[in-house]
């Protein structure tokens, strides 16, 4: 039968992008820019801390990351403002054919401070994954941030014995190399 091609009914990959700013009005942090493509998304802001901080939790509905997903996550916090970004549970990076990518893009302005708390990332074994971070302080700007990697999950007897991490870290300060 000759039948029409259809368009498949499913993505193979993902590909999401995340774009958020903020800035200092009066005593309080708010968000200025909040856009999205694909499934990665901030909740609602919160201010568990008062006016000054404004918290997000990103939120990544699939669950993990797998070959040919691609994730880009840009902040850009404005002069004298203070964001906390954090997230609800793990990243997983799963088993996969082709490389999974994520590249984070943070800008912290003069007088900003950037918390940048997410949960740890478990890359399973098999997993094809690559991660990108630049970050850029401006002037007396100030960064909290840490990125907890735990390759598999040994108490679980799930060992990372083969396939690709790769974590590439740049972070300056008015465009000087810090690490």
């Amino acid at each position: 039968m000759n039948l029409p091609a259809h368009t498949a009914l499913f993505t193979p990959s993902w590909h999401a992008e995340l774009e958020l700013g903020y800035g200092r009005f009066d005593d309080c942090t708010r968000p200025t820019q909040r856009r999205h493509k694909g499934p990665l998304r901030v909740q609602k802001h919160l201010y568990a801390e008062g006016p000054e901080v404004c918290q997000h939790i990103i939120v990544h509905p699939p669950g993990g990351i797998a070959g040919g997903d691609r994730l880009d996550i840009s902040v850009n916090v404005g002069a004298h403002a203070w964001a906390q970004l954090t997230s609800p549970g793990a990243a997983k990076w799963y088993r996969a054919a082709s490389p999974a990518f994520q590249q984070l893009e943070l800008h912290v302005q003069p007088g900003a401070t950037l918390e940048w708390l997410p949960q740890e990332t478990i890359v399973f074994s098999n997993a094809q994954a690559e991660l990108t971070t630049r970050i850029e302080l401006h002037g007396d700007a100030r960064l909290c941030y840490w990125d907890v990697v735990a390759l598999g999950r040994p108490a679980s007897g799930e060992r990372f014995e083969h396939g690709h991490f790769q974590s590439h870290l740049d972070i300056r300060r008015d465009g000087t190399l810090l690490w």
